[in-house]
């Protein structure tokens, strides 16, 4: 006989309409259907842009009530299951027959001496090797009755209810929460409308590897001021974003911007504007000629073929690649080393061009997620949950006197497994056996 949850329905009692909507909802079936929907909906998802998904698949209307209803299916589930887990754990048969006994999965006959006390001895034995320990019944009948593992039986009950947490936190997060992308070079500031603050970049910092081959580390000082009241001010780097009020900003990457300075040759008047790759350079009031920056390269140098590429990070040989265009005539590459000024001639005259330097700038992911303390929760829950069900066996033991005076009936049953009955059985009978000998 194996252990089993029964959740019998009143019989003859028909289901009132409440009943079957609770009962469709709270189905395996209906939650099956569920996971296999949001598992196809999910892979789809990951196959657009990453602000698409967000916007139009994690953060849609359909999306959010199919995780309503895993988490509506997962509640039921974990609520139906509390009184038959409390009845099996708490309110175990404590009787058996010694046919039962017969037909567990594990069981043995040890024999012992005819006057002897074969039950105490049976119940040392249970003791001996970890068991919680009652005598059964009265007289011929008595059985000695020893379990361990109880919490084992709760072990799919605790990994539902980590993941009806984490559902929950999820959706919480995602209604009451925001994430945005922005950023900015030294002594400037941009405005999180969906947190009500303002983020000001105070200092930029860039430092270099050891090996000028690996990206280097950026730091930033930022403060952060809602009004004129600063809520926080830290520096945030890769790993170490700033927390505050439930919102974290992170470090997502950092730009180089180069700064030309352009000048009208005939007049003399001068300018000067960062860019960035992708950007144009327009050298005339018609916007008929301009540059189209390509690639900023901090440490130039070409290959043999006459390809230009960058050395490392190091910032020792900066150079602008660009296209210079006339409309949609392309009239030749063009590159720009720092402090050499080139000119090039437009229907307006020539200008003069020359890259100056660069600016550092950061940008940040800035988020709020009221749900991630309810994940992080939800995730302890769930190890605690996988934890009581592989490695927590509920496991119960009975022992009887034989059909005579000379023998002792055992068997044992387990919850999930029969892994480790016949090795206890073994330790009891030995155990039985040696308290024998002793006598």
């Amino acid at each position: 006989m194996t252990d089993t949850i029964n959740a019998k329905l009143p019989e003859n009692k028909p289901e009132s309409p409440l009943q079957q909507t609770l009962r469709f909802f709270g189905s395996m079936q209906f939650g099956i259907f569920l996971l296999l929907l949001l598992a196809v909906i999910s892979a789809y998802a990951t196959l657009q842009e990453m602000e698409q998904a967000i916007d139009y698949i994690y953060s849609s209307w359909w999306y959010l009530s199919i995780l309503s209803f895993i988490s509506l299916n997962l509640l039921l589930c974990t609520v139906q299951r509390i009184r038959p887990m409390f009845r099996l754990a708490f309110q175990p048969s404590k009787s058996s027959s010694i046919a039962d006994i017969r037909n567990m999965p594990a069981h043995s006959e040890v024999p012992t001496k005819m006057h002897s006390d074969q039950l105490d001895t049976a119940a040392q034995a249970f003791k001996s090797v970890g068991l919680r320990v009652s005598v059964e019944g009265a007289g011929a009948g008595r059985i000695v009755f020893g379990e361990r593992g109880r919490l084992g039986y709760f072990g799919s009950f605790v990994t539902h209810l980590s993941l009806l947490v984490i559902l929950l936190g999820a959706l919480y997060g995602v209604v009451t929460g925001y994430e945005v992308t922005n950023g900015g070079w030294i002594d400037s500031s941009f405005v999180v409308q969906e947190g009500g603050f303002e983020v000001h970049m105070t200092d930029i910092r860039m430092v270099q590897e050891e090996n000028p081959v690996m990206r280097p580390r950026v730091y930033t000082d930022v403060t952060v001021r809602r009004g004129e009241e600063v809520i926080a001010q830290d520096t945030v780097s890769i790993n170490y974003p700033v927390r505050f009020g439930g919102n974290t900003i992170y470090h997502s990457t950092f730009l180089l911007f180069p700064v030309f300075r352009l000048t009208d040759v005939k007049t003399g008047e001068s300018g000067t504007s960062r860019f960035m790759e992708g950007d144009r350079i327009y050298l005339d009031a018609q916007r008929t000629t301009y540059i189209n920056i390509v690639k900023f390269y901090t440490n130039f140098s070409m290959h043999p073929d006459g390809t230009p590429y960058n050395i490392d990070y190091r910032t020792d040989r900066p150079v602008v690649g660009g296209v210079l265009m006339r409309g949609r005539e392309t009239v030749g590459n063009v590159l720009l080393p720092r402090n050499k000024a080139q000119v090039f001639a437009t229907p307006d005259g020539d200008v003069e061009v020359m890259l100056t330097g660069y600016d550092l700038a950061t940008v940040f992911s800035v988020s709020k997620n009221l749900g991630r303390p309810f994940l992080f929760g939800g995730s302890l829950l769930l190890l605690l949950g996988l934890y009581m069900s592989f490695f927590i066996t509920p496991e119960r033991y009975y022992a009887s006197k034989g059909e005579n005076d000379h023998s002792l009936l055992i068997g044992g049953r387990g919850y999930r497994s029969r892994l480790f009955l016949a090795s206890t059985l073994q330790r009891i009978e030995s155990e039985i056996k040696r308290r024998e000998e002793a006598k």
